[in-house]
């Protein structure tokens, strides 16, 4: 009893079997034992209970359920019937009175009590009598593919395999495999190709099959299951004559390896793929793999140059082997090293070729990251509508392919530039598709970040609240999973709620060791945005002091704004460096708006047409009616009153086009104001 657990299955069979030996009697409503009772006679193990208390059961109906244990736990008794022709359905229904089986739900079905049962069952058959039940089994599943053309490869191996038939079982299982590849069944996949190694005799077709098992192992991040299964392999075909495959098992490792291997043991393996190269006649399609991975390694390195050579010279082996796949990948790593050096529109060329071949061999997988890639250009050169589609686009085919990881990243960046053009509603939808997709892969890193933005989103809306549950959740997460850049973002944006609060000590505290993360990673947009934040209250507090001059915390600052220019200088320049035009412009814009207030009239209106300048090729059409509505008051502020109506019409077409009511009614009133000075 004390085994049992308490588990209601293994107390039901106990007593069943204890009761049909006689060893405990019912008397008097009570249960008491007999001088049959020894313990030592009654299994300690349930499995033993179960096959004595089966074996009590008329031999006809043993073996009825012993052919039903065949197809598993729950079985249909007309299937039954098709491959155990003597059955006789009134037989089940005396079996179900054993409480052995019962009745399912759906018509005809029944169901084993509990899974040992039917363990036990199939242990206990004939290996005779299994081989024909899984041959009939087996025949079945090929009628149903052939009449309503489903398929069950992967069961038809496991029937065909049981009943000793391996020929087929393999071609099945393979099959299987490849179906749950080509759907991203990775999990599917790999049970279906370690079941199908099993059933191959040693050799080079079986090795192969163990090599693509390591690839998937990689994809799954089990990388000690596959170190484990790839350097038995390895060190078999080192000395080997096959140099091909050695060649492939060494790339193989590489291709996986090369983000986070140390860099001794790459070049180590890169040596001795180069030494085959010298040795043996590779073909194309080998010499691009290798000159590949030596410029991802030049990357790693951060030796720029070295890397796009060796990009150049894989391409050129590409495009004799025709492989569209490694050409998608070349170009789109070209790409990102253009991103790198700030060469943006080289960089959208080589995105936009990349994608191109991608929609001409209809590779889903890379048109998804490269119309991400495009999505984040776009975006860093102001041209929203554009990263609005490419990403959308990105994000369906993500969807499509359950790429869960890429889903998620466009969802978040969607939702990045809807909060940066203050469409509230649409960036929270995009931020939630985020949250949820992150925390289903239990990505904790990436479920901080959109924590953060989600609570920006309440910052817009004036609800501190929910803004501060937000942004603790995601400092919390990012403290626990011990990540510097994600505690840093959760830091801002908590500094900028203080800021909302007037919290100014707080929040400048909290903003510069943020900003002291980010200048230790030299990730200048960041950067750039924390002066942006500390820049706009230092001027939000000049604001306050000179509205209300008795104001205790705003005393020491009076007309001194030098703090907030040597603060905008960095911010401009940081977000210059990172190519970051909506900080650049709103840099301006704070600028101007500064310089106007305190009467440096030319001087506020230089910066602001540097910032209207810069906007203008952009699609941020809000933050350019700010800049042009600010302008136009400087203008008139200096006496240039015709300027201000001439910026102000320029303006207004802009509104009209982007079909922005609200603003393009701002613009008249303003054009009004002037006229009817």
């Amino acid at each position: 009893l004390k085994l049992s657990a308490g588990n209601p299955f293994y107390l039901e069979q106990y007593f069943k079997f204890v009761y049909t030996t006689g060893m405990i009697i019912e008397k008097e409503n009570d249960l008491e034992k007999t001088k049959f009772y020894k313990k030592k006679l009654i299994p300690t193990d349930i499995e033993e209970i179960v096959k004595l208390n089966l074996e009590k059961l008329p031999k006809a109906h043993l073996e009825i359920l012993q052919a039903a244990s065949v197809i598993g736990v729950k079985f249909d008794r007309t299937i039954l019937k098709k491959y155990y022709p003597s059955l006789e359905f009134s037989d089940l229904e005396s079996i179900t009175e054993s409480n052995f089986i019962k009745k399912y739900h759906a018509d005809n079905h029944y169901i084993f009590s509990h899974p040992i049962v039917s363990k036990v069952l199939y242990n206990i058959a004939s290996d005779e009598n299994k081989k024909i039940w899984h041959q009939g089994v087996a025949q079945l599943l090929e009628e149903t593919k052939l009449t309503s053309k489903v398929a069950h490869p992967n069961w038809l191996g496991h029937h065909h395999h049981l009943s000793g038939n391996d020929k087929k079982a393999t071609e099945y299982l393979e099959e299987a495999y490849l179906s749950a590849m080509s759907k991203n069944f990775i999990e599917s996949a790999i049970i279906n190709l370690q079941k199908l190694i099993t059933y191959i005799e040693p050799g080079e077709r079986k090795d192969r099959l163990i090599l693509e098992e390591i690839n998937i192992l990689y994809m799954m991040k089990e990388y000690t299951k596959a170190r484990k299964t790839a350097y038995p392999l390895l060190k078999r075909y080192e000395r080997s004559k096959n140099y091909k495959f050695y060649f492939d098992i060494l790339i193989t490792l590489i291709d996986f390896t090369i983000d986070y291997s140390p860099i001794k043991k790459i070049k180590e393996m890169l040596h001795k793929a180069s030494k085959l190269q010298r040795k043996f006649e590779l073909k194309n399609y080998q010499k691009s793999q290798l000159y590949k991975y030596y410029a991802l390694l030049k990357k790693r390195e951060e030796d720029v140059k070295s890397s796009v050579n060796y990009l150049k010279k894989s391409m050129e082996y590409t495009k004799k082997s025709k492989d569209t796949d490694s050409m998608c990948f070349l170009l789109n790593e070209l790409g990102m090293i253009y991103e790198t050096q700030f060469r943006f529109n080289k960089s959208i060329s080589t995105f936009k070729k990349a994608l191109k071949i991608a929609e001409k061999s209809n590779n889903l997988k890379f048109r998804s990251i490269l119309l991400g890639n495009l999505g984040k250009i776009t975006y860093k050169l102001g041209q929203v509508n554009d990263s609005i589609k490419y990403y959308n686009d990105a994000l369906d085919i993500a969807s499509l392919l359950s790429l869960k990881v890429v889903e998620g990243v466009c969802a978040g960046q969607i939702g990045n530039i809807y909060l940066e053009i203050k469409d509230i509603t649409k960036a929270m939808k995009n931020f939630e598709r985020s949250i949820k997709i992150f925390r289903a892969l239990n990505n904790l890193e990436e479920t901080s970040y959109r924590l953060a933005d989600f609570g920006s989103c309440y910052i817009f809306h004036n609800n501190a609240i929910e803004a501060e549950k937000s942004f603790n959740k995601s400092h919390k997460i990012a403290k626990e999973i011990n990540s510097s850049l994600a505690r840093a973002y959760a830091l801002m944006n908590i500094g900028r709620l203080k800021i909302m609060r007037k919290h100014y000590q707080d929040a400048e505290a909290l903003l510069k060791e943020s900003l002291k993360i980010y200048r230790e990673k030299k990730l200048y947009k960041r950067m750039g945005m924390i002066y942006y934040f500390l820049s706009e209250m230092y001027y939000q507090e000049i604001v306050e002091y000179e509205d209300d001059p008795f104001n205790k915390y705003k005393k020491e600052i009076r007309e001194d704004i030098s703090k907030i220019l040597k603060y905008m200088k960095y911010s401009l320049y940081y977000s210059k460096k990172s190519k970051n035009i909506h900080f650049i412009s709103q840099s301006y814009l704070l600028l101007g708006r500064i310089l106007n207030r305190k009467n440096r009239t030319r001087e506020a209106i230089n910066n602001l047409q540097a910032g209207h300048t810069m906007v203008k090729i952009s699609d941020y059409s809000r933050l350019y009616i700010n800049l042009t509505t600010e302008l136009a008051d400087a203008f008139v502020k200096g006496s240039r009153s015709r300027d201000a109506l001439l910026v102000l019409k320029a303006a207004s077409k802009q509104a009209i086009k982007y079909k922005d009511i609200r603003s393009r009614n701002i613009l008249r009133e303003k054009i009004k104001e002037i006229q009817n000075r």
